[in-house]
């Protein structure tokens, strides 16, 4: 299986010549909503060379995770491609898309089989208490487990630690993280893991690669790459801190 990386929470999964797509960002969507949030990086490509992908997979109903710039065009350029999200991201779209391409997400108990890989929603912390969010919909927001040949990627989403979160994710070859830690709650922004938080995460799932993510697309809510690196020192993880359209292959 092979990992691009997209920038901010962007990964492109790649396995038997299939692929899918979770968090892609590639707009200024979020600028059009508050300048604060402009991007800090070029868009990387545009959302209709993703055509052909089997699915995107978004971790919760955020912009710069589930970008309508960015999802509204892909699934106009690709007829095939489904939309997998929670139910409350679904709720929150505001493009039109056809009903039988949305595949509402509860996060609990829920295996999904797109193409060669096999896929466990699971419930993330991101409220803005940092804890789970639930209701009669299921869980609000969601990271993900991914399966493919043989190997395994857990994408965070949004996200902070919780009682069983590292049991329920199991074990990965790759944890894709995001480090851009806590503290901005004044300006109304709900962090992620602080650096050392993910870097124990990563050693909890005994993953062997780790990524960081959110870190790098505003100004305004930045990472420490050098730091969660640092976090991972002597761990024996073998730690990425990428530009958008590199890639991992985890069967290297």
């Amino acid at each position: 299986m092979k990992v691009t990386y997209l920038g901010q929470s962007g990964i492109i999964l790649e396995a038997a010549g299939e692929r899918i797509v979770i968090d892609p960002y590639l707009s200024d969507a979020a600028s059009l909503v508050n300048p604060l949030w402009s991007r800090a990086m070029p868009i990387p490509m545009l959302p209709d060379a993703l055509a052909g992908t089997l699915a995107v997979l978004c971790s919760h109903e955020h912009i710069d995770h589930l970008d309508p710039l960015t999802i509204a065009p892909l699934l106009e350029a690709s007829p095939a491609t489904d939309l997998y999200a929670s139910e409350a991201a679904l709720g929150s779209l505001t493009f039109a898309v056809d009903a039988g391409r949305l595949h509402g997400l509860r996060g609990e108990g829920e295996t999904l089989e797109i193409g060669p890989f096999v896929v466990r929603p699971l419930p993330a912390a991101h409220s803005a208490s940092y804890t789970l969010e639930q209701s009669e919909l299921g869980h609000r927001w969601l990271g993900f487990v991914v399966e493919a040949e043989g190997r395994g990627v857990f994408h965070a989403g949004d996200a902070v630690d919780y009682a069983g979160l590292a049991e329920s994710i199991g074990t990965v070859d790759l944890a894709c993280v995001p480090i851009n830690g806590r503290g901005r709650e004044d300006r109304d922004i709900v962090g992620n893991f602080e650096p050392a938080e993910a870097a124990d995460l990563c050693r909890r799932v005994h993953a062997t690669h780790a990524l960081a993510m959110h870190w790098d697309m505003f100004t305004a809510n930045p990472g420490d790459p050098g730091a969660f690196r640092s976090a991972l020192a002597g761990s024996g993880i073998t730690v990425h801190v990428l530009t958008p359209l590199e890639t991992i292959d985890l069967l290297a």
